[in-house]
């Protein structure tokens, strides 16, 4: 599935495993970093309507799922960037999903607090801190497992997202990658309202029937 399983290790000076906490619950744990200073420099002048993108290029269905959904926006008029494996970072993640974007694919493991990247995660109170809701206007579609549940999904809404969908329950891959696409093709060939879109998508894999939330437009 595409699900993300998080484990605290508590080490000593000497790295010396102290303590093992399986399923541990990052919510009240900050990165680091500042979010804004480590953002790369990119060309000032491209032009991006929509992302799709996966840090799993190696498996199959996700990389057939990106290269259906870039085609069908590409198809539409949109100015498409795909975003694989090593390009499917943080940074490029956090530039992209700023630019006033119209979409945004991703597709990878997840958990309530975040997903998984290539280079780390990308976490709830990143969206948490950022200002005057950036996000504005995109339909961001996260092909994760459980991330349409707190923290994350109303961090994402309050970061200026037009619409979400993610996963509410684990999502199966193969199966997921399918109603993903599904949902594309209806929402920019047929114009189909974007909640039954979702539920139509489901419909096709019995398995993952009520398994993703939509929030917003």
């Amino acid at each position: 599935t595409y699900t993300t399983d998080v484990t605290r290790i508590d080490v000593d000076k000497e790295f010396n495993v102290l303590k093992l906490t399986p399923a541990y619950n990052d919510q009240n744990d900050y990165d680091e970093e500042d979010p804004m200073s480590m953002m790369p420099e990119h060309d000032p002048m491209e032009a991006i309507d929509f992302v799709v993108a996966t840090p799993y290029p190696d498996i199959p269905s996700a990389m057939h799922a990106i290269d259906a959904i870039y085609d069908m926006a590409t198809y539409k008029g949109y100015r498409v960037k795909k975003l694989m494996g090593t390009d499917a970072c943080v940074s490029h993640y956090k530039h992209y999903m700023q630019m006033g974007i119209k979409g945004f694919v991703h597709i990878g493991h997840g958990y309530e607090g975040g997903i998984m990247l290539h280079d780390g995660r990308l976490r709830f109170n990143w969206f948490q801190g950022l200002p005057h809701r950036p996000l504005t206007p995109c339909v961001m579609y996260f092909d994760s497992s459980k991330v349409f549940n707190p923290p994350l999904m109303p961090e994402i809404m309050n970061a200026g997202t037009r619409t979400f969908i993610g996963g509410i329950l684990n999502l199966h891959i193969g199966q997921s990658e399918e109603v993903c696409k599904t949902f594309w093709k209806k929402v920019l060939e047929t114009k189909e309202q974007m909640g039954n879109a979702i539920r139509e998508a489901e419909e096709t894999h019995a398995q993952l029937h009520g398994a993703h939330g939509i929030e917003g437009d």
